[in-house]
């Protein structure tokens, strides 16, 4: 949007901040992101709807992975249609859903 930044603000604000205590809590911002990335993820594996074997710790940490990259990618000038087509590629990391999930 114009005259609008891109990106995430939390992952823009720790870029520019100098204070460690505004570091340390949008560090546990984004670690809290990943954690309850792993719950959800640990839910649909428990209910069948992911496989057993999938690894929801590092499928969570993926996600949050591609989530800030697409954060840092938008800030620099990324289209909305190359950010889509980085969300297939990335969806292709996904395991498939249980036929009984």
């Amino acid at each position: 949007m114009a005259g609008r930044p891109h990106g995430c603000m939390v992952l823009s604000a720790a870029e520019n901040c100098s204070s460690p205590e505004v570091v340390a809590v949008l560090r546990d911002r984004r670690l809290r992101n990943v954690s309850e990335f792993r719950q959800r993820i640990q839910r649909d594996v428990d209910a069948g709807v992911l496989p057993a074997d999938t690894d929801a710790a590092a499928l969570a940490r993926c996600t949050a992975a591609v989530v800030q990259g697409m954060s840092q990618q938008a800030r620099d000038g990324a289209s909305r249609a190359e950010l889509e087509a980085l969300v297939e590629a990335a969806m292709r990391a996904w395991p498939e859903e249980s036929p009984e999930g």
